[in-house]
């Protein structure tokens, strides 16, 4: 019994670092071919007014409002991101993989006390690796957040 309980953990913790490894290893990187190019401008809609907030000082500095107006909490945490980690693609696409790999633990968390242990790990592996999933969670848009605060 033991012996199945050490390399269930054991198990686990090689999927935590799996899915650390993929949400977080170049962030900076370009994104996956099969997501649809027409959204990759979308990115700097989303990161715009905490670029400018770490480089003016100011919230807004021209019409351009979208991300603070819509989503004031991802602004405010990438601004965060940009104080600590410098203006860049990384810093801001960080936010997004952390509450992605986040929600993959709250997802394993309710599975778990809900159904069982198995089924956690199962639905944890079939959300973390999907492709879907996967690319959003590196891109820097607000959907990552909305995720984890309706989970």
């Amino acid at each position: 019994m033991k012996y199945n309980q050490i390399l269930s953990t054991l198990f686990g913790i090689v999927i935590v670092f799996i899915f650390i490894f993929i949400h977080f290893y170049q962030l900076d990187a370009d994104p996956s071919f099969f997501k649809r190019s027409g959204d990759l401008g979308d990115e700097g809609y989303w990161i715009h007014n905490a670029r400018v907030k770490v480089l003016f000082d100011q919230w807004a500095t021209d019409d351009l409002t979208q991300a603070l107006s819509v989503t004031p909490l991802n602004s405010y945490l990438i601004y965060l991101s940009f104080k600590v980690f410098g203006v860049h693609l990384w810093s801001a696409r960080l936010i997004s993989a952390f509450f992605s790999f986040i929600t993959l633990g709250l997802l394993y968390f309710f599975i778990c006390k809900t159904i069982n242990k198995k089924t956690a790990i199962m639905a944890v592996i079939l959300l973390g690796f999907n492709n879907f999933y996967f690319m959003y969670g590196r891109l820097a848009f607000a959907e990552n957040i909305l995720n984890f605060f309706l989970f």
